[in-house]
């Protein structure tokens, strides 16, 4: 019996040493959680509160379906399906016997290495998708990547001006992190992973974990989308750019063959649906699904789109009896949106004219074949200036 107790004391005794010394190490003691529990608490709540509000009846279905889940992984999954939030302890519901009501509780809470490592792994990247931190600036992954994809066919350059850029964002966040973003960043960039014992080594706890999370999940986006970015780069996922062997300037935008328009960089897609809904006011389209809108001038295939826009407007020389079409304001519209080289792609520029863009008559496509050529001539002639009824239309944008 004595030797039980001497080795229990020594166990004791050991685990008291190895506990004092984590605590030395521990950059999350004492004032640091409190200040940062405080101020997590507060986003929380503002996250709480963006999230769907569950009737009692919802809340007791999701408490009842959660508690026949076995695996960790299936509950915070669970937790994220059905928007409810990872962090709070307060979820339940009640279930009566006989006479007496139960509060169940249902939450995220992990008791072993592993779980807490799932946990950090979720917790991480939905703080980066869910919260918004008005003193940290960043953008999620899912953001950064729809930006870039949003933008049509992808070339070489963009992948690796988005690379550049993404690793001056990661530098300036790590620039204002007070403990160990750079270990996080060079490990995930090494493993592709993040494991939260890489690189933490103190007495663990799931408020902890939080706090490790929320510092963390602003560079998340920016490395994902970094991943993305290379693996783009590695499997040749992008367009070969056009050299000119001449050494010519281009006097715009290149047009590939088989893909709609590519929009300037300023007509976002939120631009893109305003001048959608200012042209159909005005007059000067017909009603178009936005998202055929879009695809017209996002450099998609050219089997995506199934509308076309519909040309109203006219010009001055137009009467009563004999109709005629404004070809100007239709070219100036173009060049403000895309900025294409006409002269270059003069040829693909009618095949997409004549492909998504007619008049009400249904004459366009008669129209390009037989003076296409004086059009453009007249536009190019006028040093591709915009008419005064597109100038009109785009100064909403400009102001």
């Amino acid at each position: 019996m004595d030797d039980i107790n001497e080795q229990y004391s020594q166990d004791s005794y050991f685990e008291e040493l190895e506990y004092l010394e984590s605590q030395k190490h521990d950059i999350l003691n004492g004032d640091i959680v409190l200040s940062n529990s405080i101020l997590i608490k507060e986003l929380l709540n503002e996250i709480r509160s963006s999230l769907p509000v569950i009737s009692k009846k919802d809340m007791k279905l999701l408490g009842e379906k959660f508690h026949t889940l076995t695996s960790f992984e299936e509950r915070i999954q669970f937790f994220i399906d059905n928007k409810l939030d990872l962090t709070y302890k307060g979820y339940y519901f009640t279930k009566k016997s006989v006479n007496e009501t139960y509060k169940i509780p249902f939450t995220i809470e992990p008791l072993t290495d592993t779980e807490n490592n799932l946990f950090f792994d979720y917790l991480i990247k939905w703080f980066n998708e869910n919260l918004i931190d008005k003193n940290v600036k960043y953008f999620t992954f899912e953001t950064l990547r729809n930006n870039l994809l949003e933008g049509g066919q992808i070339r070489k350059k963009q992948i690796n001006s988005e690379l550049n850029k993404t690793k001056e964002r990661i530098n300036s966040l790590i620039s204002r992190e007070r403990f160990f973003t750079q270990k996080y960043v060079d490990g995930f960039r090494l493993n592709q992973s993040y494991l939260l014992t890489d690189f933490y080594k103190g007495y663990l706890t799931t408020e902890k974990i939080v706090i490790i999370s929320y510092w963390l999940s602003p560079v998340m986006g920016y490395l994902e989308y970094e991943k993305f970015l290379n693996q783009k780069l590695k499997n040749e996922d992008f367009v070969s750019e056009e050299k000119n062997e001449n050494g010519e300037k281009s006097n715009g935008n290149s047009v590939l063959k088989g893909y709609t328009f590519k929009k300037i960089k300023f007509f976002t897609t939120e631009n893109l649906e305003k001048l959608r809904i200012k042209l159909i006011k005005e007059n000067i389209i017909e009603e178009i699904p936005f998202n055929d809108f879009k695809d017209i001038f996002s450099e998609q295939s050219i089997s995506k789109v199934k509308s076309r826009i519909i040309w109203k407007l006219e010009n001055k020389q137009s009467t009563i009896t004999y109709i005629r079409y404004d070809w100007q304001s239709l070219f100036s519209l173009i060049n403000e949106i895309v900025q294409p080289d006409f002269t270059k792609y003069d040829k693909e520029i009618k095949d997409l004219i004549k492909l998504y863009f007619d008049f009400p008559d249904n004459r366009l496509s008669k129209k390009v074949d037989d003076s296409f050529a004086d059009y453009l001539r007249t536009f190019e002639g006028n040093h591709r200036k915009s008419t005064e009824k597109i100038n009109e239309i785009l100064n909403v944008f400009y102001k």
